[in-house]
Order: structure tokens, then C-alpha cells, then sequence
């Protein structure tokens, strides 16, 4: 009776040991929406002491859509810098964002391309009223450096935002 009791023991904690190795993990292969392919960091260029950088953090939301975090920087001299948070629709690899403010002339408007390990962005024809720094633009090919679904992005503030927990228009509420 007392083996029975410890084999049932030695079962009951390999069990547990198992199902929380397995809750615990934020690889993108457990996240059976069509999006969690898109899903990591990806970053473009070295320093901005040497030219512009970027990083963008893609979020999948849904099967159709992606919620993205975008830091960039002119770089050296002026180090002019911008970012952005939003959500966007994808179909077949493929994202195009656009949004016209008020106090703009012309609109905000790229593309997103993404391909194996690379995102690539490319601003539409005027579309480069963003509100980011001056000269500071979105373009580049973007590479992927993590694999991990990141659940949460750091803003120009210094402020750790979760994306399940604030929406875009949540945060531009926070900024104003």
C-alpha cells in the first residue's frame, strides 16, 4: 500500500511538473492564431550615433489583425525620434496602415511586408505625416531578433504597457 501511495506521488508531481512547464511557455507555436507567425521584435540598424534605428514589437490580436509598437530614430545629429501604437488588419502578409489627422495637410500611410525573418516598411506617395520628429520615417527592412509573442512594449517614457491590456485608443487617451 505504501509503494502504491509513493508511486501515485512520484506520477501526481511529474504530472504537475509537466502542465506548468507547459503554461509557462510564450513561444509563439502556442498561440494558435494566424498572426502568432508575425509575432517578436524587429529591429533596423545599429546606433544612432551611426544613422537611423527602429525597432517595431508585433502583438497578434487576432486571426486578422496585429496590434504593433513602433520606436524610431533619425539618428545622429539631431536624433529626432517618433513612435507609434495601433492596429492593423493583415492579409497575406501584407499590412497597410493608414490614418489622416486633422491637423495634418496629408496623411500617415506605409506598408508592412513581412517575409520569413524580415519586415519590411515603405511609406506611401505623402504619406509621411506621422507626427514623428523631423525626418524621421518608418522605411527599412526591419529584422527579426526574438521569436517570443511579447506581451508588452516600453514607450518613449519609459512606461511598460501590456497590449492585451491597453488598446491603441486607450493609449492615445493616456497621452493627451
Amino acid at each position: 500500500m505504501k509503494k502504491n501511495s509513493i508511486d501515485f506521488i512520484i506520477i501526481l508531481i511529474a504530472f504537475l511538473n509537466l502542465s506548468c512547464q507547459k503554461n509557462n511557455k510564450k513561444d509563439i507555436g502556442d498561440n494558435n492564431l494566424q498572426t502568432a507567425k508575425f509575432a517578436g521584435v524587429y529591429k533596423y540598424g545599429d546606433s544612432p550615433e551611426k544613422g537611423p534605428t527602429g525597432q517595431i514589437t508585433i502583438y497578434p490580436e487576432s486571426d486578422n489583425s496585429i496590434l504593433f509598437y513602433i520606436d524610431i530614430s533619425r539618428g545622429a545629429p539631431s536624433y529626432n525620434m517618433g513612435n507609434l501604437y495601433a492596429r492593423v488588419k493583415i492579409k497575406s502578409n501584407k499590412v497597410i496602415y493608414y490614418v489622416k489627422y486633422e491637423e495634418n495637410e496629408n496623411p500617415c500611410s506605409f506598408t508592412l511586408v513581412f517575409t520569413k525573418d524580415k519586415l519590411t516598411i515603405k511609406t506611401a506617395k505623402d504619406g509621411y505625416d506621422c507626427g514623428f520628429g523631423g525626418n524621421v520615417i518608418v522605411d527599412g527592412k526591419y529584422y527579426k531578433v526574438k521569436n517570443a509573442k511579447f506581451d508588452n512594449f516600453i514607450d518613449m517614457t519609459g512606461t511598460k504597457y501590456f497590449f492585451a491590456k491597453t488598446k491603441p485608443e486607450d493609449y492615445e487617451k493616456i497621452l493627451k
